[in-house]
């Protein structure tokens, strides 16, 4: 038997001060190296503590297995499990334990079921999700700030909150810039460079977080499956507080108890007063530069530093390209160049380590990604990826204790994400320097084979052989998953194969759809091809692509075929709510712009408002250039009120 097993049998006694201290000894020492015991331990306790408040215990048979089933799922509701099957401390070993201690057990046991699960000793409401969306809706403003190492603060955030829960206004103090978004205009101050820039709204956006209302959404338990973890009756700062982990953004919540307002987010302390009256306001210092890049404005050259931001956005790019088609030394240089520019700019930093690996300039790596944790790390933010990354990196560099720090900490996020593909994410972004640049068909694709993706760099650091033969067209089955899971409970041993290359399964569009997207786009902008033959080919072929098929809607309205533009726009909406459903709106809207051209202005109605109901401000507006049209909420407003035409 293993220690790990050993230990599961003994969480019970341990967690009721029974074992001798020898036991209680060895116990203690494998919680402090096992994650996962530490929290069944954690979740185990906390029941048990309720207890505390209970003066006469029952051991009543009849309660006791009459509420067996209850007692389980308060333990498993607690914090929700990670998704990993652990076979050996599963609900029979658990209860067959308590069963065979003595009968201070079964009380205790028989007494935390009466206060959590029946209410006896207890009428507070166990938290939910719903808590703090209904209590986020009586918030206006939402003030934020994050200490610098020293204690000072050195960014702070004030966000007026619409009716929606969106933002509004958006004013950001950080080190030597400060940004005012006031709906109207932007303004970009860099005190560094005694420079205030000028933008409309819709050429820039300045957000916290990149989708605020999508993370209230997440909060009030409507994100997607696998994107949140609970954690209830924890502490932060020393005070009580339950803890939520963002899973798309590797991030903790901690919400108070009593407001059920988020207290922290990340490295954020938040509060929720009103702002002084003035705070979204700006007046343009004497004697800075100012560039207004607004539509119709003067223009003047940019200065020195801004045409070296403008170059590094174009070596980054080259950059990726180069790494991607494994021009490593090419990589390597541009990366490079762009670091020296944009120092903290991650991925760049990130990049240039995979194409120094991939060189065999490993302790060159090891810097880059070094310097990529602690970027993270002063943030409170672990990079798993990173660490994958960093340790085998040590690993083929000879520094195998290092190596194994590093792939440790890496192991159980990999493990976990077998079973959450959406902790996979950041690790396919990493392995993949053209992701963003790739269509919702892609994507989807990289979506549907990142559990394999995951079970290939498992194999590369354990020498492990489950799952060998794979295929990307093929679901990963379950059994696979549980024997990984199994492996990581009974052994987890990292052993790098130094001889294995992870198979990495990143897809291209089938070579018709691909041709298509081409041909589309080509029509679009230089009017080549026959856009009637293009659509029906899309059909025949069954287009995956929402892009694809709003291409060729805009194609076909272009021709003033309407019937088929309308169907166009139907086949991209039905992809678009899989793939992209933030910009559902514009091939609805679009929906609505050709029943309107038909004539049939009843089903153009109910089209805008049903993209006036899927429209947020988090995605600003969705811009057709080539016809001069610009969606966001005024303009489909506005066509509520009045029909398109095309004139």
């Amino acid at each position: 038997m293993s220690t790990h097993e050993k230990t599961n049998k003994l969480l019970v006694s341990f967690a009721l001060e029974e074992l001798s201290e020898a036991e209680a000894n060895q116990v203690r020492t494998h919680l402090s190296q096992c994650e996962m015991c530490r929290r069944e331990y954690n979740r185990l306790k906390t029941l048990l503590d309720n207890t505390e408040h209970v003066g006469q215990l029952t051991t009543d048979e009849n309660i006791y297995e009459s509420a067996q089933q209850e007692v389980f799922e308060t333990v498993k509701n607690y914090q929700p499990k990670p998704n990993l099957s652990v076979p050996y401390f599963g609900r029979r070993l658990l209860w067959r334990t308590i069963m065979k201690s003595r009968i201070t057990k079964l009380a205790t046991a028989a007494a935390v079921l009466m206060i959590v699960s029946i209410g006896v000793f207890t009428s507070k409401p166990v938290y939910g999700l719903t808590d703090t969306i209904e209590a986020m809706e009586k918030i206006h403003f939402i003030h934020v700030f994050k200490y610098a190492e020293e204690g000072r603060i050195n960014d702070e955030k004030w966000i007026e909150i619409d009716s929606n829960g969106y933002q509004a206004r958006f004013r950001q103090e950080s080190n030597n810039i400060l940004i005012i978004d006031d709906t109207d205009k932007v303004i970009v101050y860099r005190k560094d460079k005694n420079t205030v820039i000028l933008y409309d709204v819709n050429q820039k956006h300045y957000q916290w977080i990149a989708n605020l209302g999508k993370l209230f959404r997440t909060l009030a338990g409507k994100g997607e499956k696998g994107s949140i973890e609970i954690e209830r009756n924890v502490s932060f700062e020393n005070m009580p507080a339950h803890r939520i982990h963002l899973t798309e953004w590797n991030m903790n919540v901690y919400i108070d108890p009593s407001t059920k307002l988020p207290i922290a987010i990340g490295p954020y302390i938040v509060n929720y007063e009103n702002p002084p009256a003035d705070i979204f306001a700006f007046d343009i210092p004497d004697g800075v530069l100012v560039l207004d890049k607004r539509p119709g404005a003067n223009s003047i050259e940019d200065p020195d530093w801004m045409k070296d931001d403008e170059l590094a956005n174009r070596d980054f790019k080259k950059a990726r390209q180069a790494l991607a088609e494994g021009e490593y030394s090419e990589a390597v240089e541009l990366f490079m160049r762009v670091v020296a520019i944009q120092p903290m700019r991650n991925w760049a930093v990130f990049w240039l380590g995979k194409a120094q690996h991939y060189l065999h300039q490993d302790k060159a790596a090891i810097e880059a990604f070094s310097d990529v944790i602690s970027m993270f790390q002063k943030f409170g933010i672990e990079t798993p990826y990173a660490h994958l990354a960093r340790g085998l990196a040590y690993a083929f560099e000879g520094l195998y204790e290092e190596a194994k720090k590093d792939l440790t900490i890496a192991l159980p996020v990999m493990i976990q994400a077998l079973r959450n593909p959406k902790i996979a994410k950041d690790f396919d972004y990493a392995d993949d320097p053209l992701y963003r640049d790739r269509n919702a068909r892609q994507r989807e694709m990289i979506e549907n084979v990142c559990v394999m993706n995951m079970i290939h760099r498992l194999r590369q650091i354990t020498s492990q052989k489950m799952g060998e033969d794979l295929s990307p067209d093929s679901k990963v089955p379950e059994e696979v998953i549980a024997a990984w899971e199994n492996w990581y409970h009974t052994s987890g041993e990292i052993q790098v194969d130094f001889d294995y290359q992870p198979d990495l399964y990143i897809p291209e569009v089938p070579a018709s759809e691909k041709d298509l997207c081409d041909r589309a786009v080509k029509f679009l902008l230089q009017g080549e091809g026959d856009i009637s033959l293009l659509f029906s080919e899309a059909k025949q072929v069954q287009l995956k692509d929402y892009s694809v098929w709003s291409a060729l809607g805009l194609g076909l309205y272009k021709e003033g075929m309407y019937v088929e533009a309308l169907e166009a726009f139907q086949y991209a909406e039905q992809l678009e709510e899989k793939q992209d459903p933030e910009h559902i709106y514009g091939p609805i809207t679009w929906q609505g712009h050709v029943l309107d051209l038909l004539g049939r202005r009843e089903e153009a109605i109910e089209r805008y408002e049903s993209a006036l109901k899927r429209y947020s401000r988090s995605s600003m507006y969705v811009e057709y250039g080539n016809f001069g049209i610009k969606i966001d909420d005024k303009w489909i407003q506005k066509r509520l009120e009045e029909p398109f035409d095309r004139n």
